[in-house]
Parts: C-alpha cells; sequence; structure tokens
C-alpha cells in the first residue's frame, strides 16, 4: 500500500524544508486534493465547486509587500464561465469575472465592531 508522506516523516528522514537561511520551515501541513486557479473556477464541474474547502488569494498590499490570504469557503454564486461569487465564513467575497479575482470586504455599518 502507498504512503503519503508529510512533515513528520521529512523530519525522521532529516530532510526537513529549510528556508534560505538554513532554518526549517515548521508550520501546519496539508494535501491539497485538487487545485485551480481563481480564474479557472467558474470553468469547473459543480461537483468540485461543492467539495471546494477553502480558497488563498495572493496579493500585494500598497507598502509592496506579498500576502497570502487564506478562507474557508462557505458556498458559491454560478452566472456564468466568465463570473462567479464565492462566499466565506469570514462574510468576504471572492469575485471572479473576466479572467480576474477580487476579494469584497463587507459594507461598513459605522457601528464599532
Amino acid at each position: 500500500v502507498p504512503r503519503e508522506h508529510g512533515a513528520r516523516d521529512a523530519r525522521a528522514r532529516g530532510d526537513e524544508p529549510q528556508r534560505h537561511d538554513g532554518t526549517p520551515v515548521t508550520g501546519r501541513a496539508s494535501i491539497a486534493y485538487s487545485y485551480a486557479t481563481l480564474t479557472d473556477l467558474p470553468a469547473q464541474s459543480h461537483d468540485f465547486l461543492e467539495r471546494m474547502h477553502g480558497i488563498s488569494v495572493w496579493w500585494r498590499t500598497l507598502q509592496g509587500d506579498s500576502q497570502v490570504r487564506n478562507y474557508r469557503a462557505a458556498g458559491y454564486a454560478w452566472a456564468n464561465m466568465s463570473y462567479m461569487e464565492i462566499y466565506t465564513v469570514c462574510n468576504r467575497k471572492v469575485i471572479v469575472a473576466g479572467g480576474k479575482a477580487f476579494v469584497q470586504a463587507p459594507p461598513l455599518t459605522g457601528r464599532p465592531a
């Protein structure tokens, strides 16, 4: 039976991933069972979209830094092959339109959080 190798097995073998300065990369590892770019999501099957658990979005901040944000998917609304909305558990929408993806924050209510 083939066995999946994870971070624990890598540490036992002594080939744990390392940063460019030699320090070990630690963190929570997970296996991506399937993958699609955000701009390709509207073309995926509805079965794939129903099984979608999360979304990772990479962008540059105004300061020039890069960030990756991970969102848990709560649902989606599919319109056509070039437009869909993905709803997240943190009340954000990821809008995929015309080959681009945008993260939409909830509207401001004027009340303190």
